[in-house]
């Protein structure tokens, strides 16, 4: 059989400070996420600035075609 971390919940006091660990792991690990897609934060950017760019230039020569 495996021993596990977890306590016992025959008190509320028990059960209490385990729902306390487990929210600051939980919170702790998603800081650790948070940290690890700040690449693909820059990469989004990248990319919506790039299709803002075409996108105005196909604006520009349609009103271009329009106005002349």
């Amino acid at each position: 059989m495996v021993k596990t971390q977890y306590l016992d919940e025959q008190t509320f006091d028990t059960f209490k400070r385990n729902q306390e660990k487990l929210i600051e792991i939980l919170n702790h690990n998603m800081t650790k996420v948070q940290v690890d897609v700040n690449w693909l934060k820059k990469g989004m950017g990248w990319m919506i600035g790039f299709m803002a760019s075409i996108f105005l230039a196909i604006l520009g020569i349609l009103i271009k075609f329009v106005l002349s």
